[in-house]
């Protein structure tokens, strides 16, 4: 919350537009950090209640409050995010931030929740094909799992990793073959394996000529002196062969997309926090609207069955 006894400036970085489904998640994280700034939870939670006793000054910070709150989310959506919105049932007059807020991560969940069956099957019949690269298939592979995720429709660790070895056996036959022996073995995990394949297509990417080898026994590669560096033409550096590649900014960095300060500007910190060394507090928690449990049932029982016919596990 901002504190009017504090000269301390901190520049909020403004939010983007919501177009829909594609950037909800980020699109909520720059609203949390905005009614978290100004003290504005309360309206977006329910807790919020309008004084009815008290002086005329405080009803009407009440009232500034509230509409603030409101035009933080009116002020941040789409034209076409706006009409799905009346279609859903609102009305321009609504005064309450709330009402705004269910409805739209509801209709945006509705909207999402269509393209589960088409993600579903995408990704189980994911290969990868002639002139894609590993660093790019890799990712597109990553977003659909994590978006089936997000639609309550998580693949186990095992399932992601036999669908990824079944979309590279045809390039990599030997690769595939001994990844497979260790899978067998139980001594290849899915971390282990998301690890490997970044050191692989970096060293690809990079036309290293592949003399040093990625162990996969344990602990092997944690030590940062064996894991060998490379002369990245991408990042115009040298950096470590297992930094993943980041398409927010185009290049390799630790963390890749999820520590992306381009796709993530409220992960870098302030001015103010470098020179007091702090770190800024974790955000509060925020309503999110419950998963209808009866679906997530019924979806996380269409991957098993489906999974178990295709895989005969």
């Amino acid at each position: 919350m901002a504190n009017d006894d504090d000269n301390t400036q901190v520049y909020l970085p403004l939010i983007p537009k919501l177009t829909g489904e594609n950037n909800l998640k980020q699109w909520k994280r720059f609203i949390r950090n905005h009614i978290n700034y100004y003290g504005l939870n309360a309206f977006f939670d329910g807790t919020a209640k309008e004084p009815t006793g008290g002086d005329e000054a405080t009803k009407l910070k009440f009232r500034q409050n509230r509409i603030h709150a409101l035009i933080l989310v009116t002020s941040s959506i789409s034209q076409e995010v706006e009409e799905q919105l009346e279609a859903a049932g609102w009305k321009d007059d609504e005064s309450d931030p709330q009402v705004l807020w269910d409805l739209i991560l509801v209709t945006m969940s509705k909207v999402s929740a269509s393209s589960v069956p088409k993600l579903f099957y995408e990704l189980m019949s994911s290969k990868l094909e002639p002139g894609v690269t590993l660093h790019t298939f890799n990712s597109n592979f990553h977003k659909i799992a994590n978006r089936l995720t997000e639609l309550d429709v998580p693949l186990p660790p095992k399932a992601k990793l036999l669908l990824f070895l079944k979309a590279i056996k045809d390039r990599y036959p030997k690769w595939h073959s001994s990844l497979e022996r260790d899978f067998e073995k139980g001594t290849l995990t899915w971390e282990d394996f998301k690890n490997e394949v970044i050191w692989k297509a970096n060293i690809e990417e990079n036309k290293q000529d592949g003399t040093a080898h990625f162990s996969r026994k344990k602990g092997s590669n944690k030590d940062k002196d064996k894991i060998p560096r490379i002369n990245c033409t991408l990042c115009k550096k040298s950096h470590l062969a297992n930094w993943p590649y980041c398409s927010g900014c185009s290049k390799h960095h630790p963390g890749g997309e999820p520590k992306c300060y381009r796709l993530h500007p409220e992960l870098r910190p302030s001015q103010n926090t470098l020179a007091q060394g702090a770190t800024a507090p974790a955000p509060a928690p925020f309503p999110a609207p419950q998963p209808d449990q009866a679906m997530v049932a019924k979806r996380t029982q269409f991957v098993s069955s489906f999974f178990s016919i295709e895989t005969g596990l």
